[in-house]
């Protein structure tokens, strides 16, 4: 049974209502006019007058007179509620849902048990009565930017399709190859602002920032897939759309990304330089131009974009996001993604002083590498208090791992005594952290990192095992760069080699060389079939090479006398054939 229609409002009532929504849009444009800051403190109060206009007009039961106005204040007030937030609350919607609730109450139909997709569909196949177009397709645009927002896509395409279908029921599809929610935002009419209508922000602006950041968002789907040429495409939509010079410098980076992606490394950086001629401020560009000329091995210029990105970091520390006081609805509001979070990560000071002293070390720049290393340890000496941490959450290396690197550096420019000062602190760190009598751990009791539901305190003990052992290795690792190996020896056991020995080839070719002289020969042997022996190709070459080197062994593996692979080889394997082992046999 359908409800009655209820009884419009008073004329002077409506026309009371009118008045105010006019005079709060007009002077929302008044306070346009100082500025960025004033503009946000004015459009907070505007939020709140918007808001309480429309709980008085909905104090009323709902009538097809007052709709039109009603419709667009719940426009004007949902575009301060999402202008002046951080991020899109889905809730934050609910007005738009109600505002739909209201028409269908007013034409004598309900649909309180409907989706928000389902109560569209309702409401723009049975309303006709043409006041109400305009209002509706206003409203059905500001969903869609909220729905963009969360990235429901799909949610939009078929608002869009039904606004379509309402329009022109005889309009041709999309041409193949066309994106069809992109040909549906150009398509879409936008309906002419009425007399007495007061926006705060146009349809027709709000329709190009949907067409921008529906190109920006499926970009970035496709990207994240791996459909590049897809991911280009839409990019450069988004690209030659409606948006700030922060988001277009944005979209150019993640350009550049995708060019990197595909191999294209000249293009890469033509878009990234792009953002940076756009922007200055979107620092992520300037850290990935010198990924793309890492991967160009141009290492000078590479070397030149992490000095200016230091520069411009310890300058320009991260600003919050600038508000428009001419457009509410941005594109950068309605697109936020994970990836796009990844590509655009601002990387601290520290993590860049870092990443110059590695590569200077890792190029044989050494002077070099030793004045970033020392930088980057006074940085971290101020921070931690005189702590070593030894969390992996930070981006940047273990602090141990970061002193043997510094040492190594130090150790190659002939800076011996620091270099030894430096090893002695990560030995003195980790002393009281690693147990009196370490449990090795069973290579067939390796877990996941995340160890699975039900695992409880078992998880836990084989974390901090496998702590323990890292300590273990960075301190065998400190007396290796003191030239004081000898005074660690491997206690004797049956047990298999812990978790960091199967992990690290060096380690384990120390361990067997250790093992044989001092004539535990069968463990060394057991060892070596297990962890180092390697089966023959028939192209003769060696299968299984295992990681590279931490860096901070390098300078080791070059002076040291390594364990010489073959003669050990043959000698264990003479041993196997004496004892009746002999793998080949």
């Amino acid at each position: 049974m359908k409800r009655r229609r209820g009884a419009a409002p008073e004329p002077g009532c409506l026309r009371a209502w009118a008045a105010e929504s006019k005079a709060l849009a007009g002077r929302w444009r008044a306070a346009r006019c100082a500025g960025p800051r004033g503009a946000e403190a004015a459009a907070r109060q505007q939020r709140g007058a918007f808001g309480e206009l429309l709980l008085r007009m909905r104090g009323l039961p709902a009538a097809l007179p007052a709709l039109p106005l009603e419709l667009t204040v719940v426009y004007n007030s949902l575009l301060f509620v999402m202008g002046t937030s951080d991020r899109v609350v889905e809730g934050e919607a609910e007005g738009i849902r109600q505002g739909l609730l209201r028409v269908l109450e007013a034409c004598g139909s309900s649909g309180q048990d409907l989706s928000t997709e389902e109560l569209w569909q309702k409401v723009l196949q049975e309303v006709t009565d043409e006041e109400l177009r305009a209002p509706l397709h206003r409203l059905a645009a500001l969903q869609a930017a909220w729905w963009l927002a969360t990235s429901r896509l799909r949610s939009v395409t078929g608002l869009f399709q039904l606004l379509s279908s309402a329009e022109d029921s005889g309009r041709a599809p999309c041409s193949r190859g066309e994106n069809e929610l992109l040909a549906l935002l150009k398509a879409w009419r936008v309906p002419a602002k009425g007399a007495s209508t007061s926006l705060v922000q146009s349809a027709e602006n709000l329709k190009e920032t949907l067409c921008t950041a529906a190109a920006f968002l499926q970009g970035l789907q496709e990207l994240e897939a791996g459909n590049l040429p897809a991911a280009l495409s839409l990019l450069q939509k988004a690209a030659g759309g409606f948006c700030s010079k922060r988001v277009l410098a944005q979209i150019y980076t993640c350009l550049g990304c995708c060019a990197q992606q595909m191999g294209k490394p000249q293009t890469a950086l033509q878009h990234l330089k792009r953002a940076l001629q756009v922007d200055f401020q979107c620092l992520p560009a300037l850290s990935h131009v010198a990924a793309v000329y890492q991967e160009l091995g141009e290492t000078d210029a590479e070397l030149q974009a992490l000095g200016l990105l230091y520069e411009a970091l310890e300058k320009n520390p991260p600003s919050a996001a600038s508000f428009s006081p001419y457009f509410l609805i941005r594109t950068e509001l309605l697109v936020h993604t994970p990836i796009l979070t990844s590509l655009l990560r601002r990387r601290q000071p520290s993590e860049v002083k870092y990443l110059l002293a590695q590569r200077c070390l890792q190029e044989g720049r050494v002077a070099d590498a030793v004045e970033h290393y020392l930088d980057f340890l006074a940085v971290l000496q101020e921070g931690l208090q005189q702590q070593v941490p030894l969390d992996g959450g930070s981006a940047l290396p273990r602090i141990p791992e970061a002193f043997l690197e510094a040492a190594s550096a130090l150790e190659q420019d002939g800076r011996h005594r620091d270099a030894i000062t430096l090893c002695e602190e990560v030995i003195s760190r980790t002393t009281d952290l690693i147990p009196r009598a370490l449990l090795l751990v069973e290579e067939g009791l390796e877990q996941p990192e995340s160890p699975s539901p039900g695992m409880g305190l078992a998880g836990g003990l084989l974390s901090q095992k496998r702590e323990s052992l890292h300590c273990l290795t960075w301190r065998a690792a400190s007396y290796l760069a003191c030239d004081t190996a000898g005074k660690v020896l491997p206690c004797h056991t049956t047990s298999p080699p812990p978790m960091c020995l199967v992990c690290d080839p060096a380690a384990s070719s120390y361990l067997i060389q250790a093992l044989w002289k001092l004539n535990q020969k069968q463990e060394a042997a057991a060892h070596w079939q297990k962890h180092l022996e390697r089966p023959t190709g028939e192209d003769g070459q060696q299968e299984g090479q295992g990681r590279p080197f931490p860096l901070y062994l390098v300078s080791c593996v070059k002076q040291a006398a390594f364990p010489q692979r073959e003669s050990l080889a043959r000698s264990i394997q003479d041993y196997l054939r004496s004892t009746s082992q002999d793998p080949f046999s």
